[in-house]
């Protein structure tokens, strides 16, 4: 059985997140590790202390739901364009034009397609499973793309299949 890069896309978008989760968890256990540590050295006044351990928890929980959602946005924003994509997909081929500097993370990819005779830009991650593809083309690297053919603008590129390359990849 073949998996698409759909299904591989939503395997690792699934992966991600339970990493983010855990990493968000121990983050939130470290912050208040720190903040019982500061409440604990500084008991010189009990009522000085009981504000300072409230001030700290809402700070902490503050920063925790902040982490949280700044981390799990854009799993859950991905994860619902390769639903719509599931949903109505169609093919076209895309055009690699350059790379785009991420600062310090894996570097992001623009492509553009055409669709009905209108051009589309956007920008993928060349990793799959967490490890980066090898050798792509950038600029004028020809792939396969998969958009939303009720909304062409939503797309993601497989920088697996190449054009001109049979592939009997599925999409469920």
């Amino acid at each position: 059985m073949t998996h698409s890069l759909l299904d591989s896309q939503y395997i690792f978008q699934q992966n991600q997140r339970l990493s983010t989760i855990l990493l968000t968890a121990a983050v939130v256990l470290l912050l208040l590790a720190i903040s019982n540590i500061i409440i604990i050295g500084l008991k010189v006044d009990n009522n000085f202390t009981t504000k300072f351990k409230k001030i700290i928890r809402i700070d902490v929980s503050v920063f925790a739901i902040i982490f949280a959602i700044m981390f799990a946005y854009p799993t859950i924003k991905k994860d619902r364009l390769i639903n719509r994509i599931k949903q109505n997909p169609a093919f076209t081929v895309g055009t690699t034009t350059q790379w785009i500097d991420l600062r310090g993370l894996s570097d992001d990819v623009e492509y553009y397609y055409t669709v009905n005779g209108r051009r589309y830009v956007s920008k993928a991650s060349p990793v799959y499973g967490g490890e980066e593809i090898a050798g792509i083309q950038v600029p004028n690297g020809l792939y396969r793309v998969i958009y939303n053919l009720a909304n062409p603008e939503e797309s993601l590129i497989d920088f697996k299949i190449k054009e001109g390359e049979t592939t009997n990849a599925e999409v469920n």
